[in-house]
């Protein structure tokens, strides 16, 4: 076997390795976890039946890599896939392969009982496709331009955008930032390398749109059975499109922060909204109205879209919007609680429903931990607590290795300190704008939103500590080595004498 084909083979192990460390809290608990939206995602992947404000492509996700035999299939691809990117991500930033390789376990396992990755990868939710998206990202802007991981990075990046509707606004503003990141820090290979590095950014943002204009109406159209497509298609389009619910979150913002009578009073005399400018129907409808007109897809949804179009592209009604998410998102951001669902599902008719299609994962359920009571309190609290000390000390812990960093840099220390730059930005960035927006438009409290990618904080500082690591062992090896040479030259010129 060629030393090449070694490596590769090396490399295979050790991404297994980790993929088997972060099932752990799966194995202890005998299953894969759930949370509220679970059940509906799973039975989609199997049923045929189209959600107008959920996006399809996690169960069509569940749907190929459960082989529609279990579950653990599914939490074992999350973990395969979110190992295989931390992986190439310290690949990145290390030479040698015993020090990546090592170094990778290492954070695995760091995260692995200090983090929330463990729970989200494990659980049957498009949570884990959150930090899949910022990780994917940060590798298009980061491996080689053409080579096989660009462009399968490329494709898990296109993937994770439309696998939640929150993903288009977040993973869109991480696009700007990366963008610009990327031009600043590699500005001076612009003259010899501008048409790669203008073609990367193109090939970036197309894959963006690409996936959600064509690629997930695709998507829906594969998973949609006979009856659905029937109803939702005609002689126009082929293709099932569902309604654009993430502006839904936009127009409940506005009522919230008292600004949406005034944008009805200004659009309504203009527009002639048949449903939004009726107060009386509307109080007929109530809150729940506007999911019932969404599932059937019918004009209220249209309406709704168009004033929150124009609401976010006006200041009056933005502003106070993004004032306020402000203070949301930095509450948001200093949520901890680890999301396990610890209730049992207690309706036989809906475990059927739930795990009728999918083999023998009926029978691993009901023996789980949870289902049979033990809500596994013991194991959550330590690690929720822990994620809590590192999550609310980030700043300090940050500055601590990073002037370390620094001071090993100034000492002879070589690494590429843009790469580094670039990776914790991105992670840290990922974790706030996620913050901001779900804040800003979502529900606040829902522990969900901040600690499906709280574990990239996490990431950032197992990666930077990893590198004053191996400079500090590079110092000391690098002395020891002068020392001896030293010690050598003194020997050989006594025998000389």
């Amino acid at each position: 076997m060629s030393d090449k084909n070694k490596n590769i083979l090396i490399d295979l192990y050790t991404i297994l390795g980790a993929m088997l460390i972060l099932s752990y809290y799966m194995y202890v608990n005998g299953y894969v976890f759930f949370y509220g939206d679970s059940g509906g995602y799973v039975e989609r992947a199997f049923n045929g039946n189209i959600s107008h404000h959920w996006a399809m492509f996690y169960s069509f996700f569940i749907k190929v890599t459960s082989f529609k035999s279990s579950l653990i299939y599914v939490a074992l691809a999350q973990n395969l896939l979110t190992s295989w990117l931390i992986f190439r991500l310290v690949r990145l930033l290390f030479s040698d392969p015993w020090i990546y390789r090592l170094g990778f376990i290492a954070i695995i396992c760091f995260m692995n009982f200090t983090s929330t990755l463990p729970w989200i990868s494990n659980m049957m939710m498009s949570d884990i496709f959150t930090g899949v998206g910022i990780l994917s990202l940060i590798l298009c802007f980061q491996e080689k331009w053409k080579s096989t991981p660009f462009f399968v990075v490329l494709t898990f990046f296109g993937c994770s955008v439309i696998s939640h509707k929150s993903h288009e606004p977040i993973l869109g503003s991480l696009m700007l930032l990366f963008t610009f990141l990327f031009v600043v820090f590699t500005f001076k290979k612009w003259k010899s390398e501008k048409k790669e590095m203008l073609w990367r950014i193109i090939v970036v943002w197309a894959i963006f749109l690409l996936s959600i204009k064509l690629v997930d109406p695709l998507i829906n159209t594969i998973m949609a059975n006979e009856k659905v497509k029937t109803k939702v298609t005609n002689d126009e389009t082929s293709l099932v499109k569902t309604a654009d619910a993430k502006y839904h979150f936009v127009w409940r913002a506005l009522q919230r922060v008292g600004v949406y009578d005034k944008a009805l009073d200004e659009y309504c005399p203009v527009e002639n909204y048949k449903y939004l400018c009726d107060r009386n129907l509307m109080a007929q409808m109530g809150v729940n109205g506007y999911w019932d007109d969404l599932y059937k897809g019918d004009d209220f949804s249209d309406e709704v879209v168009d004033i929150a179009k124009k609401a976010l592209v006006d200041p009056d009604y933005i502003l106070p919007v993004i004032g306020e998410g402000l203070q949301r998102g930095l509450y948001m951001s200093r949520q901890y609680r680890i999301p396990l669902r610890t209730k049992r599902i207690r309706s036989s008719k809906r475990r059927a429903s739930l795990f009728g299609k999918i083999g023998s994962d009926l029978q691993r359920y009901n023996q789980s931990r949870i289902a049979r009571g033990k809500k596994m309190y013991r194991e959550v609290a330590p690690i929720r607590d822990r994620n809590a000390f590192l999550l609310r000390n980030w700043v300090w812990i940050y500055l601590i290795f990073g002037g370390l960093l620094m001071f090993l840099v100034r000492k002879g220390y070589t690494i590429e300190m843009r790469n580094v730059l670039f990776i914790l930005i991105g992670l840290l960035a990922g974790y706030y704008i996620n913050c901001l927006l779900m804040a800003t438009f979502g529900h606040f409290r829902n522990p969900r939103y901040p600690t499906r990618i709280s574990w990239s904080v996490v990431l950032g500082m197992a990666i930077l500590i990893l590198t004053v690591f191996d400079g500090l062992m590079k110092k000391i090896i690098g002395n020891h080595v002068v020392k001896l040479n030293k010690d050598n030259y003194v020997i050989k010129m006594d025998e000389q004498q």
